[in-house]
């Protein structure tokens, strides 16, 4: 298993990962359903803006696929950077 630090790139005072928790959850399930690089994961903790992970992946495709299900799906835009609404978070691997 590998944990990764997920990291806002939109630090507002006006973003709450935590109030997201049941579309963080939902976004996760997906993936591993779609089998886009995902085989299981624990959302060991979300905070106001970043999720730590502990995650068995097979690639690093789900990555991009994460931040895409939650901002369009899950209409999170807003969470994305204000300068590249392309990205979410920062990747971080945890040892």
């Amino acid at each position: 298993m590998i944990k990764y630090y997920l990291k806002l790139f939109n630090n507002s005072a006006h973003l709450d990962l935590t109030k997201k928790k049941k579309e963080i959850e939902s976004a996760l399930r997906e993936i591993r359903t779609m089998k886009v690089g995902l085989t299981a994961y624990l959302v060991l903790e979300i905070e106001s803006h970043s999720i730590l992970l502990e995650v068995r992946e097979i690639n690093d495709r789900w990555h991009q696929k994460f931040g895409n299900i939650l901002a369009n799906e899950y209409t999170m835009r807003r969470f994305c950077d204000e300068e590249n609404r392309s990205r979410m978070f920062k990747w971080q691997e945890v040892m």
